[in-house]
């Protein structure tokens, strides 16, 4: 159970990209007798490796299975929360295949969304970015925010469709009113 759609997304995506070793004969046994009532604990917490890897991998294919007919939203989805991962990766390259006609320049349009995303590195800062590709300043900031404005767009409509999705599967805790 996670608190909210942006916590779900990230720990799916951090998790997921974690190498996860097996567990021995031993370990698998003491798991059984836990799980049969010998001291089990009922917390999120005490998940084994395997089944938080299991858990995030199914959120992440859900994700993309709610937003398979929406690309760009679940690209906008994958750099928001899968930085580090494979997927941030894949979501830069189909962003920027759509970007190109902003400056002419994939490559500017590639580090310009990487500047977005990968925020406090210091690769990605506006000077360097300007001095790298021989651009004033001001112009990389009014392609990016012509990007940034079209991206946030596409992640707050993915956003509306998972959190409604993700709800009706229960993946939230739910609040308890008092009566």
């Amino acid at each position: 159970m996670f608190r909210n759609l942006g916590h779900a997304l990230r720990w799916s995506y951090e998790t997921a990209e974690r190498s996860t070793m097996g567990y021995s004969n031993t370990a698998a046994i003491m798991r059984l007798g836990e799980q049969c009532g010998a001291s089990a604990s009922t917390s999120p917490d005490d998940l084994s490796a395997q089944e938080k890897l299991a858990q995030a991998v199914w959120v992440i294919q859900t994700v993309e299975a709610i937003l398979s007919h929406h690309p760009f939203e679940l690209a906008a989805i994958q750099c928001e929360y899968g930085r580090g991962s494979t997927d941030f990766a894949d979501g830069l390259v189909t962003l920027a295949t759509q970007f190109d006609h902003v400056c002419m320049n994939i490559l500017i349009v590639d580090d310009l969304l990487a500047s977005l995303y990968c925020k406090g590195d210091k690769q990605y800062k506006m000077m360097r970015l300007a001095d790298k590709h021989d651009k004033e300043r001001k112009v990389l900031y009014r392609y990016r925010d012509k990007i940034e404005k079209q991206c946030r767009e596409w992640q707050y409509a993915a956003e509306e469709k998972l959190e409604q999705e993700l709800r009706a599967k229960k993946l939230f805790w739910c609040e308890k009113i008092a009566a």
